[in-house]
């Protein structure tokens, strides 16, 4: 179970805090963007797990897998967008849950009571993300009805959810590395 969290753990680290606008834009330009944002997965979960790379094919395999789902979710994209962004999460989910069972030499460096809170904090950070998406495919159907209702709050999280989710990624990042130095 405790390697089940690290990985989703090192998923959430990768997914929100060290995407930054700048990997995003990359990765709707160009398929370097996505392997960019997939090598940035692969160096945290070898990062988090002692003797990772003994379980290579499975890297290979988390890999291949995080940079077809997010090709697919970027060129298949929709008029919505908060659909796609749950379907993607759940995807990563399912395949983690599935690589998890069958990592043989990889165990967690972090112990349990930093990656359970530090899974919980980073969660807070990716509703934070969807309700920036949420609030994006709010604004965007209510702009094309006659009569837009105002959209304060709306309008609000789509100004300042995902630089406050970036922002607040900060403490997630510090506490993991000063783990991750206390740990080694």
């Amino acid at each position: 179970m405790d390697t089940l969290a690290t990985l989703l753990l090192a998923h959430l680290i990768a997914d929100f805090p060290l995407q930054t606008n700048r990997i995003y834009a990359l990765k709707i330009r160009s398929n370097a963007g996505i392997a960019l944002h997939v090598g940035i997965h692969l160096a945290v979960t070898i990062l988090l797990l002692k003797n990772a790379l003994a379980d290579w094919l499975l890297l290979l395999i988390l890999a291949v897998s995080h940079f077809t789902l997010d090709w697919l979710k970027l060129r298949c994209a929709h008029r919505l967008q908060s659909p796609s962004f749950l379907l993607d999460q759940v995807a990563h989910v399912v395949i983690l849950v599935a690589i998890a069972g069958r990592l043989a030499g990889s165990r967690p460096i972090l112990p349990a009571w930093l990656v359970y809170p530090a899974i919980g904090y980073a969660l807070i950070l990716a509703i934070m993300v969807f309700a920036w998406v949420v609030a994006n495919d709010l604004l965007a159907n209510n702009l094309q009805r006659p009569e837009p209702t105002r959209p304060g709050l709306a309008r609000w999280a789509q100004r300042r959810l995902l630089a406050l989710s970036q922002l607040a990624g900060r403490p997630l990042l510090f506490g993991v590395a000063a783990g991750l130095f206390l740990a080694l």
